[in-house]
């Protein structure tokens, strides 16, 4: 069965339902010229309010709002309310007779406060049995001389809070000891000396505690540790305050109390920590950290512009050779067009113009006849010869793998060496461009064999990978000494010429040669 409870307001009635256990009590309250009805309604389970619903627009809704001992009640289950004349309610509990003021419920509720502080009853102030269970209702009354009658589980109990002044007298704090990883480590002073926490401690427990007259275990405390909370801790009525992994410095702890009558303690009690850094995190060990990491930092950056500065000074060096080398390129062909193929054409010039003048003299103009075809025949080769050091037509003619057979087949003539060849077929494998580059390197590989190996046999190999080409030439010569290549820099170019030729194919080539033991070159590019 329901119980209907009912509101007048300017507009008509605000009806609320409630169950037949509950006390309902209605109280009017005149504020600021304005008038405003609070239901209060208790039961067994919690104490909640219907908030106040004013005459003026000034509405704030139609949700409950429970207050439990998480807002600072002594306990959930409530019994019995009553309001006094004083502007306090009392609240009948299991635990004892409760006092708490009007104005701190509504403090409470507005966000203005976030614990409630109230007074407790019991035992030491008089009561018998502090239990208010009843099953009789209404459970509690005013009398027409303010004071409130009360059924208790072993019979009446009566209040003139008139006459109930509380706990007057401020608590006072005490800080008991510090726990550190489970250790308890007692206090020589407080506020003074700094405790000491070693490096690496995980847990610091402050253990604290309040003298008051009445109901010391009724005191709730807020504390707050400067350096770390940005803000004052409610701790309620726990004693204990726990941190875990404080970074290192300096922290002042501080905690305060308020006993039953919301008296606040005068003063905070204090005690002041110092987290010892580990070396890791002192300053010195970060400075040593951060100047060690600038000099890597300089010397890898120092390393990154010399080589910078190396590469710069060899392409510079390259260049200057190149340029020369195409200076002197040039000059000889430019002699052999003046000393041998200008000097042939010369001689066939006279010859003809001596043909010309002898018509009447058959065996003389044969003679001229048969000269001029053969210097002319003598030019044709040296204009092939200056033809194939500017490009070598085998390549054209041939093809690249039988232009490099040919080039090992005539330098296996043209000396005493031995010369053994596996050529893979790489007709196909390089651009026309690239086949030039390619047989410049096996042709700058023969040509130190030839000059500089004194070798009795050399094997020049080329194989066909998937994405890969590699050409092998080695010997078995007399080898370099340790940490010289001199003798692999035949023409102008020599080595630095197929490693940079080898460069320009995206290869690279690997030189292995030892003192009489002979000398391998291998050259491996990676065609576009």
């Amino acid at each position: 069965m329901k119980t209907l409870i009912f509101c007048r307001q300017t507009t008509g009635f605000l009806r609320f339902s409630a169950c037949q256990s509950c006390v309902v009590h209605c109280c009017s309250r005149e504020t600021f010229n304005r008038i405003s009805v609070a239901l209060w309604c208790a039961k067994p389970s919690e104490a909640m309010e219907i908030p106040s619903f004013e005459i003026v627009p000034a509405w704030i809704g139609s949700n409950f709002v429970t207050l439990t001992t998480k807002a600072g009640l002594v306990h959930d289950a409530v019994e019995q309310i009553i309001e006094d004349d004083l502007r306090h309610l009392w609240l009948g509990t299991r635990l004892g007779l409760v006092r708490v003021a009007i104005s701190q419920l509504h403090d409470f509720i507005e966000g203005k406060l976030q614990v409630i502080t109230s007074t407790l009853i019991g035992q030491d102030e008089g009561l018998l049995r502090p239990n208010f269970w009843t099953e009789y209702q209404p459970a509690c009354a005013k009398a027409s001389d303010g004071r409130l009658w009360f059924c208790t589980g072993s019979g009446i109990a009566i209040v003139d809070p008139r006459q109930f002044h509380g706990d007057a007298i401020a608590p006072r704090l005490h800080i008991q000891e510090i726990s550190i990883d489970g250790r308890v480590h007692p206090l020589v002073s407080e506020g003074n000396q700094a405790m000491e926490i070693p490096p690496g401690s995980e847990r610091v427990e402050v253990r604290y505690s309040a003298i008051s007259s009445s109901e010391p275990a009724q005191v709730r405390f807020r504390h707050q540790l400067i350096g770390y909370d940005r803000d004052w801790r409610e701790a309620g009525r726990a004693r204990v305050a726990s941190y875990s992994y404080l970074p290192p410095g300096t922290y002042q702890f501080q905690v305060i109390g308020v006993n039953n009558d919301a008296v606040w303690s005068k003063s905070a009690a204090t005690v002041s920590l110092r987290v010892i850094p580990s070396f890791w995190q002192t300053s010195l060990f970060r400075g040593a950290v951060v100047l060690i990491v600038t000099g890597i930092l300089f010397a890898a950056y120092r390393a990154r512009i010399a080589q910078i500065e190396r590469r710069r000074a060899a392409q510079e060096a390259f260049s200057r050779q190149l340029i020369e080398s195409q200076e002197q390129e040039r000059h000889r062909i430019s002699r052999e067009l003046h000393d041998s193929l200008g000097q042939n054409l010369l001689v066939i010039k006279n010859r003809a113009a001596l043909a010309l003048k002898q018509p009447n003299d058959p065996a003389k103009m044969s003679e001229h006849v048969a000269e001029v075809s053969s210097m002319a025949s003598l030019a044709i080769r040296e204009v092939r010869e200056i033809a194939h050091n500017l490009r070598p037509f085998q390549i054209d003619e041939l093809g690249l793998t039988e232009a490099i057979t040919s080039m090992v087949r005539k330098m296996g003539d043209s000396s005493s060496i031995v010369f053994e060849s596996d050529l893979a077929d790489i007709d196909n494998a390089l651009s026309p461009q690239d086949q030039i580059n390619f047989f410049r390197i096996a042709q700058e590989c023969l040509n130190n064999v030839v000059k500089h190996s004194n070798a009795n046999k050399s094997r020049v190999s080329i194989l066909r990978e998937l994405r890969r080409l590699r050409l092998i030439v080695e010997d078995d010569g007399r080898g370099l000494a340790s940490g010289n290549s001199a003798n692999l820099t035949g023409g102008s170019f020599g080595l630095k010429n197929i490693k940079e030729r080898a460069y320009t194919l995206g290869g690279n080539v690997l030189v292995q040669s030892s003192p009489r033991q002979g000398t391998r070159i291998e050259v491996e590019i990676t065609p576009s």
